[in-house]
C-alpha cells in the first residue's frame, strides 16, 4: 500500500488497536473473576471440612445455631427444606443456615460469602451439612 492508502485508512488502524486493547482489558478482567471465585470455592471447602470434622450425630439444630455464633458466621437462620418425591408426598426438614463473607469484593470481582448448611431429618437428628461460595447478598 501507498502511503496515501494508509492516510484514508488511518481510522481502520485506530479502530483495530482500540479493538485489541479492549479485547485484552477484558481478558484480564476475566481472570481475575475466575481466580476470584476459585479462591471463594476453595475458602467454602475449608469451612465445610471443619464443620465435618466439628459436627457430631447427637447435634441438634441449637448445635448447629451455637457453632455458627462461635465461628463468626452472620445471618444465621432456621429454615424448612422441602424433599419432593413424584407420586408421594411432600417430606420437611429442618436447616440451619449461616453466612460469612469470605472478603471484600470490588469494581472487578464481586463479594462472596461461604454459604453453610446443616440438615436434619423430621426427627430434628443432625443428616449432614453442605457449603457453598454463595455470590449474592445473603438474606436477612
Amino acid at each position: 500500500m501507498t502511503v496515501t492508502a494508509w492516510k484514508r485508512k488511518w481510522w481502520l488502524i485506530v479502530l483495530i488497536t482500540v479493538g485489541t486493547f479492549c479485547l485484552i482489558v477484558l481478558m484480564i478482567i476475566s481472570a481475575m473473576r475466575a481466580s476470584h471465585e476459585k479462591e471463594a470455592n476453595e475458602e467454602a471447602q475449608r469451612w465445610l471440612k471443619q464443620a465435618r470434622q466439628d459436627a457430631k450425630p447427637s447435634w441438634t439444630e441449637d448445635d448447629a445455631l451455637a457453632w455458627f455464633e462461635q465461628n463468626g458466621f452472620a445471618c444465621i437462620g432456621k429454615e424448612q427444606g422441602l424433599h419432593i418425591v413424584i407420586g408421594k408426598s411432600k417430606e420437611r426438614f429442618p436447616v440451619v443456615n449461616g453466612y460469612r463473607p469470605i472478603e471484600a469484593g470490588g469494581v472487578i470481582a464481586k463479594r462472596y460469602w461461604v454459604r453453610l448448611a446443616f440438615f436434619f431429618d423430621k426427627e430434628h437428628k443432625f443428616r449432614s451439612v453442605e457449603a457453598t461460595a454463595w455470590p449474592f447478598e445473603p438474606p436477612r
